[in-house]
């Protein structure tokens, strides 16, 4: 009897973890294939506050999410570069939790800048690669006007 009412339990929690897994992981598969279709963001990282083309000022918050293999002691580079190639401001964006781990790590940056003359340019997001080897270089730009 004991032996019966132990694998009902266990088949339940089974059945309960199946459900649960086909419920939320679409929705997170759906969230990157919507935010890469929206060009704000790849398999790597994801801008969650700005959308192509947006109009923005200074100082400009930037929030999102990237896989912690793009941080370096919590860090990556900014950078905010007008049409003409400018460097108009450039920063780093912060980890807002452990970014030792091979999943998204939410993140911040906040950038200064004077865009007198320009109408547009692109926010860069540089993978922190200091050993500077191609493979594991990497780059995701959103294009933003003033």
């Amino acid at each position: 009897m004991k032996k019966n009412i132990i694998f009902l339990i266990i088949i339940s929690i089974i059945v309960m973890s199946v459900f649960l897994m086909k419920q939320f992981l679409p929705t997170l598969s759906n969230d990157f294939s919507q935010a890469t279709k929206e060009g704000k963001g790849t398999e790597s990282i994801q801008i969650q506050n700005i959308i192509p083309q947006q109009k923005i000022a200074s100082p400009v918050l930037i929030k999102g999410v990237a896989r912690g293999s793009w941080f370096f002691e919590a860090v990556f580079p900014v950078r905010l570069v007008a049409e003409d190639g400018t460097l108009l401001a450039s920063g780093i964006a912060k980890a807002d939790d452990n970014w030792q781990v091979d999943s998204f790590v939410p993140f911040h940056a906040q950038l200064i800048f004077t865009s007198i003359g320009h109408t547009s340019g692109v926010i860069e997001f540089h993978k922190n690669n200091l050993s500077n080897s191609l493979q594991k270089d990497d780059e995701f730009t959103i294009p933003v006007t003033f």
